[in-house]
């Protein structure tokens, strides 16, 4: 249809209900009955075109007809006549792909995390299993009694005995400790998902810290004075240790 004056029929097309046909000036429409029809002027605005273009309406002619201008760009975000919807959601889903992105980008830091997880969660288990238990052990088995039997009587004898309760004491509170922990410790050294109780955690690394350090300031230092009085007490003790850690041969029959 040509263009001209304002005709608000949107006929079959799909166009929003801001754009409007014209009719050039003069021109009946089906409605006026053959007789001239005044043409409108209308407001200057701008409306959506096909394919993201805009089209500029505007009512400047010199003869005051109204006429379809050029294409322009968008118009601003202020113009109330323009609604931005379509375009928002573009823009929404950019941020959506850029976030997603942003946490994929951290994932080789987690991963390297995991593994490390996994590594001290290993070593951890077989810490507890050769190192740890053993050491209590020998300790039990050859240093306290060497230590007690070297004792002179009295007061150092009483003090070496309550120093190896409290020791003995110790090593049982972190067995115990550690056992339970073990379990949710197994499961971290298999990527399992659990949760490790930080707290618990703390608290076993601060009693076996205060543990050792109470007998390397204490114990080790009087068990080297009184073992240290007669070399074949010192030697005795090195020898059963030797022999506890020394594998045993297997037997024929």
């Amino acid at each position: 249809m040509p263009f001209g004056v304002a005709d608000t029929r949107r006929g079959s097309l799909d166009l929003p209900p801001s754009v409007r046909f014209f009719q050039p000036v003069g021109t009946p429409s089906a409605s006026s009955a053959g007789a001239p029809r005044k043409p409108e002027r209308l407001a200057p605005q701008s409306v959506a075109g096909i394919g993201g273009r805009f089209i500029d309406v505007h009512q400047t002619s010199r003869t005051g007809a109204p006429y379809i201008g050029r294409m322009t760009t968008p118009p601003t975000a202020h113009d109330p006549s323009h609604s931005s919807e379509p375009l928002v959601g573009f823009s929404q889903c950019h941020l959506g792909i850029l976030s997603r992105l942003q946490a994929f980008e951290k994932l080789p830091a987690l991963q390297a995390a995991a593994a490390q997880a996994r590594t001290i969660a290993t070593d951890t288990l077989a810490l507890f299993q050769h190192a740890v238990y053993e050491h209590h052990a020998d300790e039990e088995s050859e240093l306290f009694p060497a230590v007690l039997r070297s004792a002179g009587r009295g007061r150092e004898a009483e003090e070496v005995q309550a120093m190896v309760r409290r020791l003995t004491a110790e090593h049982r509170q972190i067995e115990a400790m550690w056992k339970k922990l073990e379990p949710v410790v197994k499961a971290v050294a298999k990527s399992q998902s659990v949760d490790l109780d930080l707290d618990a955690v703390e608290k076993l690394v601060h009693a076996y810290s205060s543990h050792a350090r109470f007998e390397e300031e204490y114990f080790l230092p009087l068990a080297e004075t009184i073992l240290g009085r007669d070399g074949n007490h010192m030697e005795a003790l090195g020898m059963s240790l030797h022999l506890r850690h020394t594998p045993q041969p297997v037997g024929y029959i």
